[in-house]
């Protein structure tokens, strides 16, 4: 087995596309609440862990970049966070690249494998960035 991000397999249905270019690839899933799991790559690199931040803070990080770097978003929040981040560079992602697929997943999958190996179906396991609405108001409960 190898285990990856989601927001990771979704960065490879762009990178083809950014290879050898100084473009940013911003995966966005909806985590709603004005919030987003997010990542970003910039020249292929990955430039941070998968996270959960606020379109604000999102933003405010994407509009540091120089206006000459193209941003491109994809994943399902792709066309919130065009709508509220307004930026001169970001690009539009054509649709089919906004959207996971099997082969990108199996892209991340295959450098994972060549980088780390595999692990067992034991050690295979879920990465949660936020709790599960009911474990936080359980929590919220005993305060």
């Amino acid at each position: 087995c190898v285990g990856v991000s989601t927001l990771g397999a979704l960065a490879y249905n762009l990178l083809p596309l950014c290879s050898g270019c100084d473009d940013v690839i911003c995966p966005v899933m909806d985590a709603r609440r004005s919030q987003v799991y997010n990542a970003v790559w910039r020249g292929g690199k990955r430039l941070c862990a998968d996270r959960l931040i606020t379109l604000d803070t999102l933003g405010q990080e994407l509009s540091e970049l120089p206006e000459n770097v193209k941003i491109h978003f994809c994943g399902d929040g792709a066309r919130l966070a065009m709508s509220k981040i307004e930026l001169p560079n970001i690009s539009e992602t054509p649709d089919n690249l906004i959207w996971q697929n099997g082969y990108s997943v199996a892209r991340a999958a295959l450098d994972k494998y060549r980088a780390e190996g595999a692990m067992t179906g034991e050690q295979l396991a879920p990465i949660y960035l936020r709790a599960s609405q009911a474990e936080r108001e359980r929590t919220a409960g005993k305060n």
